[in-house]
């Protein structure tokens, strides 16, 4: 299960004689699929404000419902004639325009539970049965010792159903950038939430969950929601104070404006796990899936096989459990629902990141990346293609 990040850019650079077009210039960032018609202007760190290019540029605003971003030099518009945007892509201070994609949701919906045995078993699970519920989940976590100790999971997804009682009311909404909502609608991040830190289907079973919501209950998702979801848990974290983790099952093709959004959450100290993708298919050509400062992970399934859907690659650091999971439901707040993909495997490795940060204490996301293999098992999943770790998320 995954968000899928679809991001183009429509421009055309008129010029004088033979300058090249818009479709040609180095600046512009294109892809082949839907756009939202509006546009990311990246532009350099050395004290240069985004009024000024709109100033330059004469436009007179942003885009409408895209907050200022903080952690990385970037700004939205809407659609732009050809002479303004000839202007914007002209500007020394512009480093790069892409054009704005719209996400959305791939779901596979199946039967049983069976991920949370795998994770604290050193050994293949005997019980083969996926719809067995009698699994055993061995774990050590104390959760907060004070308001300072407590972890924080920033679930960037379609919101989470806060009144489910498997949260125990460790679940609170933080802020939405899709729509007008404080309800999860869809149930990927619901499902999501409960996989990473539910009482009875989660990994980190006394960490905070807060509720970011960057795609709509249709399962619509814009590039500047997403990065304005990274900008609010990274500011977030700035405030409190306390370890943080992102988990964001979006992925979708290569954006340069969202990596460095990652980059610069993970700079900050914020621990950001993603999903590598659900299209077998090399993750390196994805976004946030490429981008090396995160925790990038693929899905195995219940006989210790990478599942058939997973992305793979160079870039995917660790698998984990991501086939037939059950976790919380959105029908009601005892409801329970069973998904695939590489979506549910990256909030069970956000979980076991919040799980270790509990017992272990704080460290760097570059340090935990490194935890994280070291502790996985190694050399036990089958259908891993050449170049690909065969590492398996394990609490150790």
């Amino acid at each position: 299960m995954w968000f899928q990040v679809l991001l183009p850019l429509l421009f055309a650079l008129p010029g004088l004689l033979a300058a090249p077009t818009a479709s040609s210039h180095p600046k512009l960032k294109r892809t082949s699929v839907d756009t939202s018609g509006r546009l990311i202007v990246s532009f350099k760190d050395d004290g240069t404000t985004k009024n000024t290019i709109l100033k330059d540029a004469g436009i007179t605003s942003t885009a409408s419902g895209v907050p200022d971003w903080s952690i990385i030099h970037a700004f939205v518009v809407d659609s732009l004639d050809d002479a303004t945007l000839t202007t914007i892509l002209d500007h020394p201070e512009v480093v790069q325009v892409e054009e704005e994609g719209n996400l959305s949701f791939a779901v596979v919906q199946t039967d049983a539970p069976w991920g949370l045995a795998r994770m604290s078993s050193p050994t293949k699970l005997v019980n083969q049965d996926l719809d067995a519920l009698t699994y055993s989940y061995t774990y050590n976590e104390p959760g907060c010792i004070n308001e300072i100790l407590c972890i924080d999971i920033y679930v960037l997804d379609s919101g989470i159903r806060t009144t489910h009682q498997s949260f125990q009311g460790r679940a609170t909404w933080g802020a939405n950038f899709i729509d007008d909502t404080t309800t999860d609608g869809n149930g990927h991040g619901t499902h999501c939430a409960g996989t990473a830190a539910s009482w009875d289907y989660g990994i980190a079973k006394k960490a905070s969950l807060i509720a970011v919501k960057v795609g709509s209950d249709e399962g619509d998702i814009t590039t500047s929601s997403l990065i304005s979801g990274i900008n609010y848990a990274a500011e977030q974290y700035g405030v409190t104070g306390r370890p943080s983790v992102m988990s964001i099952s979006i992925t979708g093709l290569g954006s340069d404006v969202i990596d460095s959004a990652v980059q610069a959450a993970t700079a900050l100290g914020v621990h950001v796990v993603v999903s590598a993708g659900n299209i077998n298919f090399d993750a390196l050509w994805l976004s946030p899936a490429r981008e090396p400062t995160a925790i990038t992970v693929g899905a195995s399934n219940i006989t210790d096989s990478r599942a058939s859907f997973s992305d793979y690659g160079a870039v995917v650091d660790i698998f984990a459990p991501g086939v037939d999971t059950i976790s919380a439901g959105i029908a009601s707040d005892t409801a329970t629902e069973i998904m695939s993909g590489t979506s549910m495997s990256a909030p069970a490795v956000a979980g076991l990141v919040a799980y270790l940060i509990s017992l272990e204490g704080q460290v760097t996301p570059a340090e935990m990346s490194d935890k994280l293999k070291a502790k996985s098992l190694k050399g036990l999943l089958d259908n891993i293609p050449d170049g690909t770790v065969n590492y398996l998320a394990y609490l150790g």
